[in-house]
């Protein structure tokens, strides 16, 4: 990794350096100039390259022409006095309207021409706002000024001349004069309008001649102040929602018209400036988007092969204009983003301490908890036996009361406890309040040959948790250079660094705590916390017969745990890209492009002697037999511990492609590409197991003191057993994927009204069978669209703007990397008893194993009407998904019975619609979109055998939970039976679809035939979806909100816990008196004598009564942005300051009566309400 960042720093830094010295000197009021007899205009060249202001003057000002000698050297004085010295004696005149100078001759009014009179006017932008600094231009007569402060302005023109008005970020204006005299001129925003392309990554074609689907997200939305791309995304695109790993069971991440693959990755296809790239969404800047194209049927995504059937979203970063002039740009977003801390009522819903202790006192004294047998006061056994176990507080001190050792009076032990909250001090010493803080320097300049743009950005953010906190930096540089008028050259790249500290206690280790577990003593000193050993013992068998073992202390504390540990990971991504144009005849071109990437992780583990983690370890895996007057023998080092591992990801692809587009007689448009493809990716991991005895000063372990254990040289721990002291080397991992594709695509458009288009590509890889006729797979697509609005019978509808009807069918492609052609063997290392290396299969192989396979159809129409007031676009979809790949049951014969192969037929149905609005009155305007997304999905063909209990409920993600006919996110359960008697024991039970055949809910019925039992609660995926965005505009102010809604689908809520206290503690959740006194007939409840066996653990988060509805709607974001004047800003030399605030997560409705969010299921960790403040400079 440290050579990656050299290498990089080295190739980077003067690049970064190179572009800063530009700009400072840009910037800087230095000038320092030395001519003799030389025209102004050379000098004046040499001015802008000194300081950055520009000049801007008619041809006809032959004032420019004479030489002059001037020798200057001043240090920030302004520009004025050069000026003067300059065009001293002349008849010129300037206005200095932030870096811009406009230079004029003066002109007497007698001296005019016949029918020459002085224009006048008032320029304004789209807010009616005064512009100052418009540069003015007579194009007929060479005559220059500029607007004042107020905007206003005049000119010499007769009728007929062409004014030119020209300011920076506007859009140049011309002006035919007429008769009048006055003029009254609106300047629009320069934006590219992206919104009317479409970037598919190979191609940007317009969206009339792209019968595709897609959908786009603008530069408006992608200005606010944001930390991530989904951000951007969620709720500005119909049909795409993000769906949380607590519910389907992988990673979260975006879903396109529906799950798409069932065991394969179901995210969608990143690309980033035409290249699928292996970096996560995280690795893109925010800041450097131009604009976000979200790809979903065949037609607009087949192009992509056999990594497009979940869609595709691509990403296009800024890149400035080429112009005649050179501009520099230079553009500053700050912002600070901060909420409360977790509520960690929601995130650990435990059940106040003296509930607690209620429950653990009836789990003491009952079977019903499967308690066991209580630990004795016996070393070898009873010790040995809790290892692993939890025993609370509370638990300790019954059991020692049992065992007559307590100290005290049990109730009054229990008392005490029960009157201890530590909610307090978790807030105070393990949260913190977050806080993200991100600053984003962009510079942009270009010319007519050459563009440049330099972005920077930094961000820190401090977590939840305190001793996590992130820092990340990332720079991006692009460049296009014509270097012959044949020829161009564009370079890109990136480097991202992240190092994160995560040395805080996660949630899971927070549960692990007892409501009366504190970490401090009014003392401040750290109290023990029950973890894995019963510490009684251990204090009377060690500690009160001074028995030396490597540690003292065998207590835990998490604050003290946090404190001693350094947790790190450093990662770093660099990607290139570099392409040449080369531009053959007229619409005919050829591209040679190619992308490298590189990812480096470096993860490590640093543990004190004062975590529990090395003096457990340490103590632990010390012999000893449990006699006080025998020595023990310490097998690992004493002091800190370490462990390592390391990722690399190398990753390239090559491609050459040939581009025609061109129009005859103004009717005939033809576009074609045709291309290759190359690609190899690499990833590699090496990770070590933790080593004791770590030096930080020599950068060494010392090895176990003993040798490691072997047949040959047993080693036992402290309680006698085999001690697991394993060789320190580490575990290693290597992939290769190799792709190779051919691929073209051909439109055809006559009179911009009638479009034909089709694409083909194919794929190949390593991943897929050897046999040619599998590996080739070709993905094709053929669309047609109708701009009905075109034709001449529509020519009187006035209020139609546009009318387009489209229709695509075609295949896109999925590949699964976690089966294989060939067997897999999993090494493991070396067997402990035996010392001879083992391992398993993993993978039995498919010599079958292909692609799988979407075939998608899309109907649509476009529409915009009443002068592009409300536009839209309505679309059907049907995708077939075939081939797709399971675990399925197979015949013994092959050797398993069962695999994952191609054998899955299913389908995703839908509807979207899209409806947006651009209102003006006056000053207010108003622009919305709602966004309407309804999917279907359904399982047409998969064999499986009868499923067993454990196979179908340890869903999503098992790959078993899956049937025909149903939902591929279906919710299994079963139905409660309420209380009935089995065996003649009145216990709870689960019964038949029907509400027959009642089964105890016993852990020897959970292998029986399910499918009779199960019951399909719902899906776990929204199928309607809903989302809506706002903004209102009043002169300067912008207010904007966007909310979604997610309606049609159930979530599992969070029901009691019923713990087992089979690790010795009852740590019960808030619903406890929800069935402490319930309907038998409605909840599981608790026994009331404690005698009816129960394994409640494996039914109890299974059942159909805690499916609800997860209906909710949501404020996504608000967001009030002022931008500064146009007026103030020619006062102080700035183009442009915007100060803005937002809200995120500002609230949810769910349609549960729990007040549980079914996005962040209680008992999980729910992000706040934010806010957000922040300003964006341009100068």
């Amino acid at each position: 990794m440290n050579l990656l960042r050299k290498k990089l720093y080295q190739r980077l830094l003067p690049l970064i350096l190179m572009c800063f010295v530009s700009n400072l000197s840009v910037n800087a009021q230095n000038i320092s100039i030395n001519f003799k007899d030389t025209p102004i205009k050379s000098i004046l060249k040499e001015i802008t390259r000194q300081s950055g202001y520009t000049f801007v003057y008619s041809d006809l000002l032959k004032e420019v022409e004479n030489k002059i000698s001037i020798n200057y050297k001043r240090k920030d004085e302004g520009i004025e006095p050069l000026l003067k010295q300059i065009f001293s004696g002349t008849k010129v005149s300037w206005t200095v309207i932030g870096k811009q100078i406009a230079l004029v001759s003066g002109f007497k009014e007698e001296s005019k021409s016949p029918g020459v009179f002085l224009l006048k006017g008032i320029v304004r932008d789209d807010l009616n706002d005064p512009v100052p600094g418009v540069t003015i231009h007579n194009r007929s007569n060479g005559k220059v000024t500029t607007s004042g402060t107020d905007g206003s302005y005049n000119i010499e023109a007769k009728e007929g001349d062409q004014i030119l008005f020209a300011f920076m970020g506007m859009t140049d204006y011309i002006l035919p004069v007429g008769k009048s005299n006055l003029a009254n001129i609106l300047l629009k925003p320069d934006i590219i309008e992206l919104k009317d392309v479409v970037v598919t990554g190979y191609q940007t074609i317009s969206k009339e001649r792209a019968p595709g689907s897609f959908s786009t997200v603008g530069a408006e939305l992608l200005n606010k102040p944001s930390t991530s791309l989904e951000q951007s995304i969620i709720g500005n695109v119909s049909g795409i929602q993000l769906v949380n790993k607590a519910y389907r069971g992988r990673d979260e991440g975006f879903i396109i018209r529906g799950l798409t693959s069932l065991g394969a990755n179901s995210n969608p296809l990143i690309i980033v400036d035409g290249f699928a790239i292996e970096g996560s969404i995280s690795s893109i800047n925010p800041n450097d988007i131009a604009s976000i194209t979200v790809l979903k049927d065949a037609s607009a995504a087949s192009i992509w092969g056999a990594r497009s059937a979940n869609g595709v979203i691509v990403v296009t970063t800024k890149n400035p204009h080429k112009g005649k002039q050179s501009k520099v740009n230079v553009e500053l977003n700050a912002f600070v983003k901060f909420s409360g801390k977790m509520d960690m009522d929601y995130a650990n819903p435990l059940a106040s301490s003296a509930e607690t202790i209620e429950y653990e006192k009836m789990g003491f004294e009952s079977n019903f908890f499967k308690l066991g047998s209580p630990i004795g006061n016996n070393y070898s056994s009873s010790l040995y036996y809790s290892y692993a176990r939890m025993y609370s507080q509370a638990v300790v001190a019954m059991n020692e009361n049992r065992l007559g050792l307590l100290s005290g009076d049990l109730n009054t032990e229990l008392q005490r406890l029960s009157s201890l909250d530590n909610r307090d001090q978790i807030n105070k010493y393990l949260l913190n309040s977050p806080v993200t803080q991100q600053y984003n320097l962009s510079i942009s300049g270009g010319n007519e040959k050459l563009t440049n743009i330099l972005t920077i950005m930094y961000d820190k953010n401090i977590d939840d948790f305190k001793g996590n906190d992130r820092q990340r930096y990332t720079f991006n540089y692009r460049t296009k250079i014509d270097l012959f008028n044949w020829l161009e050259l564009s370079v890109g790249s990136m480097y991202q660094y992240n190092k994160s500290n995560n040395n805080g206690l996660t949630l899971a280790e927070i549960a692990l705590m007892s409501p009366y577990d504190m970490l401090l003593d009014d003392e401040g000193k750290y109290l023990s916390v029950q973890k894995d050993l019963y510490l009684p013992i251990i204090n009377r068998y060690i500690t009160q017969k001074s028995v030396k073992f490597p540690y003292n202390d065998w207590s835990y504390n998490p604050l003290q745990e946090m404190r001693g540990r350094n947790i790190s990971t450093i990662s770093s991504y660099g990607r290139v890209q570099a392409g040449l144009k080369f531009k053959i005849v007229k619409g005919l071109t050829y591209e040679s492009k190619f992308q490298y990437e590189i990812m480096n992780d470096s993860n490590k583990k640093l543990y004190s002697e004062d975590t529990y983690q090395v003096r457990f370890n340490v103590n632990y895996n010390s012999q000893w037999n449990g006699n006080a007057a025998t020595a023990v023998k310490q097998n690992y080092a004493s002091g800190k511990a370490i462990s390592e591992a390391y990722n690399n990801l190398d990753a390239w692809n090559f491609r050459n492609q040939i581009n025609y587009d061109r129009t005859f007689d103004d009717k005939h448009s033809v576009s074609i590409i045709a291309g290759t493809e190359v690609s190899e990716r690499v990833y590699q991991t090496v990770s070590y197991p933790l080593l004791y005895g770590f030096n930080s000063e020599l950068l060494s372990v010392t090895p176990p003191i003993n040798g490691i254990s072997s047949p040959s040289n047993p080693i036992y721990n402290m309680f006698g057993g085999s001690a697991s002291i394993g060789f320190p080397a580490p575990s290693r991992t290597y992939s290769v994927d190799k792709y190779f594709s051919i691929y073209g695509n051909a439109s055809y458009t006559h009179n911009d009204k009638y479009t034909i288009s089709g694409s083909i590509r194919t794929d190949a890889s390593n991943l897929i069978s050897s046999d040619p006729s599998i590996r080739y797979s070709p993905f094709w697509s053929v669309g047609l669209s109708w701009n009905v609005g075109k034709e001449v019978f529509m020519k009187d509808v006035d209020f139609v703007d546009r009318l387009a009807l489209r229709a695509t069918y075609g295949f896109n492609g999925n590949v699964d990397k976690s089966t294989s052609v060939t067997p897999l063997i999993s090494v493991w290392g070396q067997q402990p008893t035996y010392g001879t290396g083992y391992g398993t299969i993993s993978n039995y192989g498919n010599p079958y194993l292909s692609w799988e396979k979407t075939g998608a159809l899309n109907f649509g129409i476009d529409f915009s009407i009443l002068n592009n007031k409300i536009t839209g676009k309505i679309d059907y979809y049907n995708k077939q998904g075939r081939d797709l790949i399971s675990t399925v049951s197979i015949a013994n014969v092959y050797g398993s019975d069962y695999q994952k192969i191609n054998a899955i037929s299913m389908y995703n149905k839908g509807v979207e619609l899209t409806v947006g609005s651009n209102l003006r009155q006056g000053r207010l305007s108003w622009n919305g979109t709602l966004n309407v997304a309804y999917n279907k999905n359904k399982i047409t063909n998969l064999f499986k055998s009868k499923s067993t209990l454990a196979n179908r409920i340890y869903g999503p993600g098992s790959g078993w939970q899956y049937a025909e006919g149903y939902d591929a996110n279906t919710y299994w359960a079963f139905k409660y039976g309420g209380i009935q008697n089995i065996g003649g024991i009145m216990q709870p039970v689960i019964v038949d679809k029907d509400g027959k055949n009642p089964r105890a809910m016993t852990s020897s019925n959970t292998s029986f035939d399910s499918y009779n039992y199960l019951i399909g609660s719902g899906t776990y995926v929204a199928p309607l979806i809903v989302g809506m965005n706002n903004s209102f505009k009043y002169g300067n102010f912008n207010l904007s909100f966007i909310l979604t809604g997610y309606f049609g689908h159930k979530f599992k809520r969070l029901g009691f816990n019923y713990p087992t206290m089979t690790r010795g503690n009852g740590n019960i959740n808030k619903y406890y008196n929800e069935i402490k006194n319930c309907d038998p007939n409605e909840f599981i409840p608790l026994p009331s004598n404690g005698t009816y066996p129960n394994q409640i653990a494996s039914y109890f988060d299974y059942l159909s009564n805690i499916i609800v509805s997860a209906s909710n709607i949501r404020i996504q974001e608000i967001n009030l942005t002022y931008d500064v004047p146009k007026r103030v800003l020619a006062g102080i030399n700035m183009n442009g300051i915007s100060i803005y605030g937002q809200l995120n997560n500002v609230g949810v409705i769910a349609f549960n009566k729990y007040g549980q969010d079914p996005f962040y299921p209680m008992g999980s960790y729910k992000p706040g309400i934010s806010y957000t403040f922040g300003a964006k400079i341009n100068f």
